[in-house]
C-alpha cells in the first residue's frame, strides 16, 4: 500500500461500523499503520475494536494492548489530578470548566483507556484566569518553562496560560478563551458570543462540564479553525462517540452555527 492507502487503511480501523479486509494487507503495511496509529493516540482504541482478531499479526495486537494498559492507568492519575486540580480552583473561589478530552473521555467513550489525553484542559473567566493560575502555582504545580510573554499580555492575546505540571506529571492548560481571537490567527475565528453565560453541567465528583451539543461546537472549531483540519483523526472518533452517546439537537445546532459561523 502507498501512504494514502494506509492512511484510509487506518481510518477504516478505526470506524465504528464494517471491517476493513486484511488480506492484502503486508507486515510493512502493518508497521507503517501502527506507527501511524501510536503518533495519533489510537493503539488502545483499536485494541478495544480488534484486539480480538487472530487476523491480525500478534506483534501489532500486543503493541495495542501494551498502550490501553499504559491509557487506562493514564487516565486514571488524570481522572484524579482533574478532581483535585477542580476542587482546589473551587476552593479558592474559582468555577473551573473541564473540556474536551476530560469530558469525552470519561463520559462518550466506553472506558477511558480508550481516549489517551494529553492534558486537562480546563477554562475560567478571562478576568479570573491570572488569580487563578497563580494559585495553581502556590499550591504545588509547577511552570514547564519560562513565558515568552507577561500574563497580563497572555490573556489579552492568548487563550490558555503557560501549561502547568501536577505533582502526579499531568499537563494542565488553564484556559480563559475556547478558541483564538478573531485576528490572532491569519485567518478568521468565529465569535465567542454563543458561549456568554452558558450553564455548565456537573458530574458525580463535583467536575463541571460544557453540555455535549456546546462539547461538539468545540470540538468542531477546534478542529477547523485552530487546527485547519491538521489535528489528527482522533477528532473523528470523538465526533462520532459523542453523537452515539447523547441526543443532539441538530435544529439548535445549525441555528448556533449561522449565529457563530465564518
Amino acid at each position: 500500500m502507498d501512504l494514502a492507502a494506509q492512511q484510509r487503511f487506518l481510518l477504516d480501523l478505526v470506524a465504528a461500523t464494517g471491517v476493513p479486509p486484511l488480506g492484502e494487507v503486508s507486515p510493512g503495511d502493518w508497521a507503517a499503520v501502527d506507527a501511524m496509529a501510536a503518533q495519533h493516540r489510537l493503539q488502545p482504541l483499536l485494541h478495544a475494536r480488534h484486539g480480538h482478531r487472530k487476523d491480525i499479526p500478534g506483534q501489532t495486537r500486543t503493541t495495542w494492548r501494551t498502550a490501553h494498559r499504559l491509557s487506562a492507568m493514564h487516565a486514571l492519575a488524570q481522572r484524579a489530578d482533574l478532581v483535585e486540580t477542580c476542587a482546589l480552583l473551587e476552593r479558592q473561589g474559582f468555577s473551573p470548566v473541564a473540556l474536551k478530552g476530560a469530558w469525552l473521555s470519561r463520559h462518550a467513550y466506553p472506558e477511558a483507556a480508550q481516549r489517551p489525553m494529553r492534558d486537562l484542559d480546563l477554562l475560567v473567566p478571562p478576568e479570573q484566569v491570572i488569580p487563578a493560575f497563580r494559585a495553581l502555582l502556590k499550591h504545588g504545580l509547577r511552570q514547564e518553562a519560562p513565558a515568552e510573554m507577561t500574563v497580563e499580555e497572555i490573556v489579552r492575546l492568548d487563550k490558555h496560560m503557560p501549561p502547568l505540571t501536577t505533582r502526579r506529571g499531568t499537563r494542565v492548560e488553564l484556559h480563559h478563551r475556547l478558541w483564538e481571537l478573531d485576528g490572532r490567527l491569519n485567518h478568521a475565528s468565529p465569535s465567542p458570543a454563543l458561549f456568554a453565560n452558558k450553564a455548565a453541567l456537573t458530574d458525580s465528583d463535583g467536575v463541571r462540564f460544557l453540555c455535549p451539543q456546546d462539547q461538539l461546537v468545540h470540538l468542531i472549531v477546534h478542529a477547523v479553525y485552530s487546527h485547519r483540519l491538521d489535528c489528527g483523526p482522533l477528532v473523528i472518533s470523538d465526533i462520532s462517540f459523542l453523537i452515539q452517546k447523547e441526543n443532539v439537537d441538530w435544529a439548535l445546532f445549525w441555528s448556533d452555527a449561522a449565529q457563530i459561523g465564518r
